[in-house]
């Protein structure tokens, strides 16, 4: 009977990977199999069913996202992996997702790469080019998101050669983190095109809903405002017909920015709430992405009392990267420049820019160089226009066009407006 529902749940895992966007309501009819899935993971290890055992935990990786869930899953991981005679298939695969849970949920940069280079190791062994290729793709990404910058184009260009002989959801993979390395350039063209042809190769539909978002973000930040609404409505669709916690919270993120940006702040509010409302509920890593704006929307609407808790809890929360972390830093230092300690705010800020300039996160220098100006305006608006003028030439080098309502940007023209002329 356990047999049963270990092959059961491992073969109803492996379909959510289909190619049309679950029903509503899926993804609550899986948290309630919880209680199955320990059964059957336990009966996988208790008798020794590893191969079996390994493709349920690879699959589960999708529908469970909270940090409780992904500690459990972790735990499974390593039991199965370790009790694999040699190298194979399943276990690169199962420990190039392990890697992916050590860093985005627990924040573990080191122990994340000693997986992939285990990963790695069982792909060479195996003469696997395909499973090389993707946990290389995967590790590059990360090497990105710490802004270890040196070769990973050149990698992932490689990568795409091979996986391009396999076509597939790898492919596609490989492509959106091709993408996202434009993005972090703030290249957002390029980025564009290159998650426009990975969105025409997926045949998943969770990556589908994740370029769909990426693309709405290369809209937003490229200063295409109504295209970025347009694709953050479509992608917000998508994610709430999925269910997906991780989408979902993503996707109510850049409809929250692009409300922003037009300068809707009320329903920005609203749904910068709500995505710090379901990152709370599910354990999701994007919690500080969620509090930064909603942060940031509460100084610009007056409510300093909120906007002052979302700092202190922003300045608590684990962030994950060079630019959530700059962007949390930044919208912390927005917050204390609304509460009167502009120097604080200035010092932080100044610290923040120095590491985007060297890191090459080259969209959140800018930021850094607009609320740097805000910081000063009162005292040195001279210096504050310069800072404006450097992050002006910054924008037109990337094409990052200001939005209407560009929070950092507004505060410093307003301070220079209300400043005395010398």
């Amino acid at each position: 009977m356990l047999d049963a529902l270990l092959v059961h749940l491992t073969h109803e895992l492996e379909q959510q990977d289909e190619r049309d966007v679950p029903e509503p309501g899926n993804e609550a009819e899986i948290q309630l199999d919880g209680p199955l899935y320990s059964i059957a993971a336990e009966h996988a290890l208790a008798t020794g069913q590893i191969e079996l055992g390994l493709r349920f935990v690879y699959s589960l990786f999708l529908v469970w996202h909270a940090q409780t869930q992904r500690a459990t899953l972790d735990r499974w991981m390593t039991d199965l992996v370790s009790r694999v005679d040699g190298p194979s298939r399943w276990r690169g695969m199962v420990l190039r997702r392990q890697a992916i849970i050590a860093n985005e949920d627990f924040a573990d940069d080191e122990r994340s790469m000693r997986l992939f280079d285990a990963a790695e190791a069982d792909a060479l062994a195996i003469a696997d080019r395909q499973l090389l290729s993707m946990v290389r793709v995967t590790r590059l990404g990360f090497d990105q998101t710490y802004g270890r910058l040196d070769g990973v184009e050149d990698g992932l260009q490689e990568a795409i050669a091979v996986l391009e002989e396999f076509e597939g959801e790898f492919l596609s993979n490989a492509l959106t983190s091709l993408g996202e390395l434009y993005f972090f350039r703030a290249q957002f063209d390029s980025a564009e095109k290159v998650f426009e042809r990975a969105a025409r190769g997926s045949p998943v539909w969770y990556r589908r809903v994740v370029l769909e978002e990426e693309l709405a973000w290369c809209a937003l930040l490229s200063g295409r405002i109504e295209l970025a609404a347009t694709r953050a409505v479509q992608s917000l669709e998508m994610a709430e017909r999925s269910g997906d916690p991780t989408l979902l919270a993503h996707a109510i993120n850049v409809a929250a920015n692009s409300a922003l940006a037009s300068g809707d702040t009320s329903s920005a509010s609203q749904l910068f709430r709500r995505a710090v409302s379901v990152a709370c509920e599910h354990e999701l890593s994007q919690l500080p992405w969620a509090l930064a704006g909603l942060s940031i929307v509460s100084v610009l609407t007056g409510d300093l009392a909120k906007a002052r808790t979302c700092r202190d809890e922003l300045r608590t929360t684990p962030t994950v990267g060079t630019q959530m972390t700059a962007q949390s830093r930044l919208a912390c230092a927005f917050v204390d420049l609304a509460d009167g300690d502009a120097d604080e705010a200035s010092e932080s800020v100044d610290e923040v820019r120095t590491e985007t300039e060297s890191l090459g996160a080259r969209y959140e220098h800018v930021l850094s160089l607009e609320l740097l100006a805000a910081t000063v305006a009162a005292v040195d608006p001279y210096r504050a226009r310069d800072l404006l003028a450097a992050a002006d030439r910054e924008r037109d080098e990337i094409g990052a066009r200001p939005w209407p309502l560009d929070p950092y940007r507004l505060v410093a023209l307003r301070t220079l407006d209300e400043s005395p002329v010398e």
